[in-house]
Order: C-alpha cells, then sequence, then structure tokens
C-alpha cells in the first residue's frame, strides 16, 4: 500500500480525497502530513510517498519526467478560481467590458 503525503492544511479539495476514499472503502495511508506544498513535492522525488498536488505545483519535474501523473477518476474536482484585487481601488477594464 502506498503512503500518501497530505497537506495537513483542511480544505474542500482534502475533504473530497478523504471522502472518495472511504465511499469506494479503499484504504488510505496518510502517514504524513506536511505544511506545504513545496514540502510534499520533495518528499515525493525524494521516494517517501505520493501525492495529489496541482499541477501547476509540478509543472517542471512532470516536464522533466522526475515525476509522472495519474489522472484519477473517481477524483474529478471543479476547481473554481477568482480574480481578485485591492478593494481601495477600481479594476481597470476595457471598454465594454465589466467584472462582476
Amino acid at each position: 500500500m502506498e503512503t500518501f503525503i497530505a497537506h495537513n492544511v483542511v480544505s474542500p479539495y482534502r475533504e473530497v480525497v478523504l471522502r472518495e476514499f472511504q465511499r469506494h472503502k479503499v484504504p488510505l495511508n496518510m502517514d504524513i502530513e506536511m505544511p506545504t506544498v513545496e514540502t510534499i513535492r520533495k518528499l515525493v522525488q525524494g521516494n517517501q510517498g505520493v501525492a495529489f498536488m496541482p499541477r501547476m505545483c509540478v509543472g517542471p519535474e512532470l516536464e522533466r519526467g522526475t515525476l509522472r501523473a495519474v489522472k484519477v477518476e473517481e477524483l474529478n474536482v471543479e476547481r473554481k478560481i477568482r480574480l481578485v484585487y485591492p478593494a481601495r481601488r477600481a479594476l481597470a477594464t476595457r471598454p465594454g467590458r465589466s467584472w462582476s
């Protein structure tokens, strides 16, 4: 059984992973929890375990072939992002375009 290296910060993505493993009755050997994505990446590179990580955090390693990625169909998580800007100023837009 693989050792999963997890981010120790509670997040919706972490909850999805835990819930899906439980739903499929697959044991999750999550003995290592780390505070940063960088530490998790280094542990995976050091063959200490496997991890679910955002592709943007491991792009160069995937391109060099030092890490490999596997799509897990059961963990199809939609990531919602928002544009953020300082509340004390107006957001610049192009003519005819509004942001909301």
